[in-house]
């Protein structure tokens, strides 16, 4: 994912404003990795659905997106 990550920001911002297509994608991996990777372009957009995904409570993944707020939150993860 690091690998994908660098090509999107080696891409431009455009590149990961696409990111925002996937926010409602099927799979809720996806839709992570998607809010996850664009916090720095959209970021309230993002928040909004790593939220929705930590109150579904469906695991690994709630945790995943619980986990990535709380560092947004704390102040440990600065997106950019």
């Amino acid at each position: 994912m690091t690998g994908v990550d660098e090509e999107l920001r080696a891409r431009g911002r455009e590149a990961r404003l696409a990111l925002l297509r996937l926010f409602n994608h099927s799979n809720m991996q996806v839709r992570v990795q998607a809010a996850t990777f664009s916090l720095g372009v959209a970021p309230e957009a993002a928040r909004k659905v790593l939220e929705a995904i930590r109150a579904s409570k469906w695991q690994p993944r709630a945790m995943d997106a619980g986990m990535t707020l709380r560092g947004l939150d704390n102040g440990q993860y600065k997106p950019d």
